[in-house]
C-alpha cells in the first residue's frame, strides 16, 4: 500500500538508513540526517528487462533493447568509425549456450510448484519436477504467480539473445550525443563487427585535462 504524506512526514530518522515500502517497486529512504528520498528498486526493472531512471524530474521506466525514447519515438542511428577510438574490445558468445530459460512459481490452486520455460518458440508450461538440461538457465527465485514467472523468464531470455556479441570502445573525442538505447553502425573494424547493428547499453563520459572522452559499451541490436 502506498505511503501517505503524513506517514512520510512522521517517519523519524534513526542512526541507520531506514527503508519503507511504498508499493510498485518504490521505497522511501530516510537517512540519519533526516533527508528523505523516494527510490525505485532496480530489481523491478531487471525483472522486466527494462530501464529505470530519473530524468528532468520524471521517472522513466521503459523496455530495453527497443532503440526508442521513453515516449516511443525511434532514436536516430549514429555512426562510429575506427579512427574515432583509442581502443576497442570485441567478445562473442555462442547464442546456443542456453537453449531456454525456466522459472518456477507456486500454483496456489493446485498447491504445488509449477514451471514455465521460454525459448525461441515462445512460452511452454511445465511441472515443478521437470528435470533441468545442462543448457537451460534456471532462475533461482520461485515466483508467486505464473504471470510473474513468465515475465521474469522473458526478461532473462531476451538479454541472452541480445548479448551474444559485445563490443566496447573508448572514443578519444567524446560523443555527448551517445546514451543508452542509441542504435549504432560502426566501420573500419573486422567484417563481423561492421556487418552488425549495435545498441548502446552503457556510456561513461569523462572530462579531464585531455578533454572529453567516452567509454561506450554496445550489444547486438535485436
Amino acid at each position: 500500500m502506498p505511503l501517505t504524506d503524513l506517514q512520510i512526514r512522521n517517519t523519524a530518522p534513526t542512526d541507520k538508513p531506514t527503508k519503507l515500502a511504498d508499493g510498485q517497486g518504490l521505497f522511501l529512504l530516510v537517512n540519519p540526517s533526516g533527508s528523505r528520498y523516494l527510490r525505485l528498486k532496480t530489481r523491478l526493472a531487471q525483472q522486466c528487462d527494462a530501464i529505470a531512471t530519473v530524468k528532468a524530474d520524471r521517472l522513466l521506466f521503459c523496455r530495453a533493447g527497443q532503440a526508442q525514447t521513453a515516449s516511443g519515438q525511434p532514436i536516430l542511428t549514429v555512426t562510429i568509425t575506427r579512427a574515432s577510438g583509442d581502443s576497442h574490445r570485441f567478445t562473442f558468445a555462442d547464442r546456443d549456450a542456453f537453449s531456454s530459460v525456466r522459472a518456477y512459481y507456486h500454483d496456489a490452486k493446485a498447491a504445488k510448484k509449477q514451471s514455465v520455460t521460454v525459448d525461441r518458440k515462445g512460452v511452454t508450461p511445465g511441472r515443478g519436477t521437470d528435470p533441468s538440461a545442462d543448457n537451460v538457465r534456471v532462475l533461482r527465485h520461485t515466483y508467486a504467480t505464473k504471470a510473474t514467472a513468465t515475465r521474469a523468464a522473458k526478461a532473462e531470455w531476451e538479454p541472452l539473445q541480445r548479448g551474444v556479441a559485445q563490443f566496447s570502445l573508448t572514443l578519444a573525442h567524446g560523443r555527448p550525443d551517445l546514451y543508452p538505447e542509441t542504435p549504432v553502425m560502426v566501420s573500419g573494424f573486422k567484417p563481423e563487427i561492421d556487418g552488425e547493428g549495435w545498441l548502446v547499453v552503457r556510456v561513461t563520459h569523462s572530462l579531464c585535462g585531455g578533454g572529453l572522452t567516452s567509454a561506450v559499451e554496445l550489444e547486438l541490436a535485436q
